[in-house]
C-alpha cells in the first residue's frame, strides 16, 4: 500500500474563468478542486493543503488564513 502526502502550498486564492486558482509567492498557478467555501479567503496569503488531481488541480483538504 503506498500512501498520498498532501501538498502544503501558500499563496492567495483568486477567481478565473476556470475557477478559483492559488498563486504561490513564486508565481505558480495551482487550479483547485475544494468544495469548501474559500470565499472568506480571497483576501490575504492563506494556506492549503491537498493532493494533485489527475486533472493537474490540487483537491483541496484544508485551508487556513496565513497571518498578516
Amino acid at each position: 500500500m503506498s500512501a498520498i502526502l498532501p501538498h502544503r502550498l501558500e499563496g492567495t486564492v483568486e477567481h478565473s474563468a476556470r475557477g478559483l486558482l492559488l498563486r504561490d509567492r513564486d508565481g505558480m498557478w495551482w487550479r483547485l478542486d475544494c468544495s469548501a467555501d474559500v470565499r472568506p479567503y480571497l483576501t490575504g496569503t492563506v494556506r492549503i493543503a491537498g493532493i494533485h488531481t489527475p486533472r493537474g488541480a490540487i483537491e483541496v483538504w484544508h485551508v487556513e488564513a496565513m497571518p498578516a
